[in-house]
């Protein structure tokens, strides 16, 4: 085949283009620090570092999800440490009553005690994270616990001259002293007098009585920490400080009406009463230390999670950035050889240019 000047000069002209293609590549690569800047650099490779750029999505999510659990935690523990150490001081307060204490100053202190007790135990299980109550099942937006004062009649379902009733509604369970365990309230009126009727007849007669009622419910809300792998984070007030429910996990202890009537045997001097109100507390205490312990054991699987998902991203971050991160001087290099390969191109380039029809007679 005859090679005409004018083949020989499209080739060369293609060799510039080749090569000027190439390092505008390079070039785009330095500036960049990427070695695929489009999907058509390299398919195959754009694939891959998609994949794993969802995937380090994605365990940053489980990651964060971790945290925010972390902290939801840990403010749960402060709340149950606190009511511990306040089960602990009602101990203290009528540990002198229980022998038969009648010193009317003694018994006012430790009524004053036991009334303080218990509303810092309320408050721990109102206790609230941006606007988040804890302790409410997964009705995380309501006050968990309410408490109340009505008068109560023995043997009658009926609670008179309630002082409020925001926030109830029937079905709930609700105890105090007097007040049977199980009861909920049937009905509301709303007055005034406002007044409760109850499922269940009281058993004592008393004015102003403490009232508790649990506003939120049993739900239990769960975080994802890794692909199908889920983690309870809350704890139902009504497992904690009132497990009206059967089955409840730590214990069947109702906290506040054990409080309530703690107080009402202390005002009466009750010994017996006294005496049954202490051995309650003692499996408060015991209810509320297993509550913990179950916490723990979320906290260190959390911790194992976490782990496992920063050993994760820290495994896709390297790979990643194996393939897509340039090597510069490996690119330095090439540049150099490109343009080594284009200076010859233009040398030879200029000498076919020169050529005439002399050179071939």
């Amino acid at each position: 085949m005859r090679i005409t000047p004018n083949i020989t000069m499209q080739n060369s002209l293609y060799n510039i283009q080749s090569t000027r293609a190439r390092m505008d590549s390079i070039q785009e690569k330095i500036a960049s620090g990427s070695n695929y800047n489009r999907p058509s650099d390299d398919p195959v490779s754009v694939s891959l570092l998609v994949n794993m750029n969802d995937r380090m999505t994605v365990a940053d999510q489980y990651t964060s999800n971790i945290s925010k659990s972390d902290t939801w935690l840990k403010m749960s523990n402060t709340a149950l440490t606190g009511m511990n150490s306040f089960i602990e001081m009602a101990k203290k307060a009528v540990s002198s009553l229980s022998g038969g204490e009648t010193d009317p100053n003694v018994i006012n202190n430790a009524l004053m005690s036991l009334k303080s007790i218990k509303q810092n135990i309320v408050d721990m299980g109102n206790t609230q994270l941006n606007g988040v109550y804890l302790f409410s099942g997964t009705k995380s937006l309501t006050k968990p616990f309410l408490i109340n004062s009505g008068d109560t009649t023995s043997g009658s379902p009926t609670i008179s001259n309630l002082d409020s009733v925001t926030g109830l509604s029937a079905g709930m369970a609700i105890s105090g002293a007097g007040i049977p365990a199980g009861t909920t309230i049937a009905a509301i009126n709303a007055g005034p007098p406002a007044s409760l009727t109850l499922s269940a007849n009281a058993t004592a007669t008393a004015t102003g009585a403490a009232l508790n009622t649990y506003a939120g419910d049993s739900g239990v809300t769960s975080i994802e920490i890794n692909q199908g792998v889920t983690q309870a984070i809350n704890f139902p007030g009504n497992h904690l400080l009132t497990p009206t429910a059967p089955g409840s996990p730590y214990g069947s202890v109702d906290i506040l009406a054990t409080m309530d009537q703690l107080i009402a045997d202390v005002a009466a001097s009750n010994i017996p009463g006294i005496q049954a109100g202490k051995q309650a507390l003692y499996q408060a205490g015991i209810q509320l230390n297993a509550a913990q312990s179950d916490l723990q054991s979320r906290t260190v699987r959390l911790d194992s999670a976490n782990t496992m998902n920063k050993t994760i991203i820290s495994t896709l971050q390297t790979v990643y950035g194996n393939i897509q991160n340039v090597d510069y001087a490996q690119l330095g290099i090439e540049m150099s050889q490109q343009e080594t390969a284009l200076n010859a191109t233009y040398s030879s380039t200029a000498k076919i240019s020169q050529m005439s029809l002399l050179d071939y007679l």
